[in-house]
C-alpha cells in the first residue's frame, strides 16, 4: 500500500488533516484493507492518510503486547483503527481515535472465560477509550449497544463503500443452466444449505473459498455440478460477478454483506437472507429474501428468479439503484466529516 493516497499540491500545511489508518496483520484476508483503500482513494485532498500495519497477528498474547507497544511509538495524533485489532486503542492515550467495528462474530464463536477476555480487550475497554465508533450497519450498532458499554451518541453508522470498479455489465441470463455464484465457505455463509437447495437443479455452482472435505462430500452426495476457486485478485473477483447469472448469499450472519451490492452494481439478481443486516444492505426490493435456515425456501426463490423474467429484471433494476447508495465518494465524505470533527479544537 502507498504511504500517501493523494498529492496535496497547493494546500498549506495547516489546511491538511493527517490521519493514520491502522491496519491489522492477518495474511490471506484483505476485506478491511480493500474497504479502506477505496475510502482513502476518495477522500478530499485536505485529508492526508498514512497506512500503518501492526507488526504481529491479532490473537496471541505476546503479539497483542507487541502491537500495543508498536502503536504507542508509531501512531500520530489522529488515528483510525480500521478493525480487527480494536485493542490497539488502549495504546493511544492523548490521541484522537476513531474505531471501526465491522461485526461481533468473534463473540458469538467464543464461550466462558475466552469470551470474557476477548470482550474486554476487543470491545469494552476500546469502546470506552475511543472518541468515535463507526459501525458498518445498523445491525452492528444494535449489537454494540446491547453490550451496554458505549453511549448511542458515540456511534456513527458508515456503510462499506462500493468500489468504482464494479460497474454494470449486461449479460443474457442463462435460464437453462444458470451459473450461480456463492461467496465464501465459512459456517456463517451457509454453503451446506445452499447445496441442499440446489440438489436436482440444472445449474453450475461457482464457489469462492477453499472447500473442506465435508463440503466436498455434500456436493458429491447432492450431485452438484460445481467449480471452486480461492485467493482471487480484485480483477478476478469482478470477473466472477460478470460471468455469473445470479448471486446466492443466504448468510446466517454478517456485519454488512458486501457481495450483495457488488452483484447489484454488476447487474446480477441476488438471493439473500431475510434477516439483518442483509435486508438493509439489499434495499427494499433489491433482492429475493429467504429464510436462510430453510433449503426449500432458498430453492423456491432461486426457481422464481430463473423462471420469472419480469421478476428477475425488477430485482436487477432495483438492485442497481440500491447499490448507488454506497458510492465511494459519499462514504468518503462521511469519514472526512468525522476526521474534521476530531481535528477541531
Amino acid at each position: 500500500m502507498h504511504s500517501d493516497t493523494e498529492q496535496h499540491g497547493g494546500l498549506q500545511p495547516e489546511d491538511v488533516i493527517p490521519v493514520d489508518l491502522l491496519l491489522r496483520r492477518r495474511p490471506g484476508t484483505y476485506s478491511i484493507e480493500r474497504v479502506f483503500q477505496i475510502v482513502a482513494d476518495a477522500l478530499p485532498a485536505t485529508i492526508k492518510t498514512r497506512w500503518l500495519q501492526v507488526p504481529a497477528g491479532p490473537w496471541r498474547l505476546p503479539d497483542i503486547v507487541r502491537n500495543l507497544l508498536w502503536c504507542l511509538r508509531h501512531c500520530g495524533r489522529l488515528v483510525h483503527v480500521t478493525g480487527d485489532v480494536h485493542y490497539c486503542v488502549l495504546a493511544l492515550p492523548g490521541r484522537r481515535v476513531v474505531l471501526t467495528v465491522h461485526d461481533l462474530l468473534m463473540l458469538t464463536q467464543l464461550h466462558g472465560w475466552r469470551r470474557r477476555v476477548v470482550q474486554k480487550l476487543w470491545f469494552d475497554w476500546p469502546l470506552r477509550r475511543c472518541d468515535i465508533v463507526t459501525c458498518i450497519s445498523e445491525q452492528t450498532k444494535r449489537e454494540l449497544l446491547a453490550l451496554d458499554v458505549v453511549k448511542p451518541d458515540k456511534i456513527v453508522v458508515v456503510p462499506d463503500p462500493l468500489s468504482p470498479d464494479f460497474v454494470f455489465c449486461e449479460q443474457e441470463f442463462c435460464a437453462a443452466c444458470p451459473r450461480i455464484l456463492h461467496f465464501n465457505v465459512t459456517a456463517n455463509k451457509n454453503l451446506l444449505r445452499s447445496i441442499d437447495a440446489l440438489a436436482g437443479l440444472p445449474c453450475q455452482l461457482r464457489i469462492i473459498g477453499q472447500l473442506s472435505d465435508a463440503q466436498r462430500a455434500r456436493l458429491a452426495a447432492r450431485r452438484i455440478d460445481y467449480s471452486n476457486a480461492w485467493n482471487l485478485s480484485d480483477r478476478d473477483i469482478i470477473a466472477e460477478y460478470q460471468q455469473c447469472d445470479l448471486l446466492l448469499f443466504p448468510s446466517l450472519s454478517e456485519g454488512f454483506g458486501m457481495p450483495i451490492i457488488e452483484a447489484q452494481a454488476t447487474g446480477r439478481p441476488v438471493v439473500t437472507s431475510n434477516r439483518q443486516p442483509m435486508v438493509d444492505t439489499a434495499g427494499a426490493a433489491g433482492a429475493a429474501l429467504v429464510d436462510p435456515d430453510n433449503p426449500t425456501a432458498i430453492r423456491a426463490a432461486i426457481d422464481r428468479v430463473i423462471g420469472d423474467d419480469d421478476y428477475r429484471r425488477g430485482l436487477v433494476a432495483a438492485g442497481r439503484k440500491n447499490a448507488a447508495r454506497f458510492a465511494a465518494a459519499a462514504i468518503a465524505r462521511r469519514y472526512s466529516d468525522i476526521y474534521r470533527q476530531l481535528q477541531a479544537p
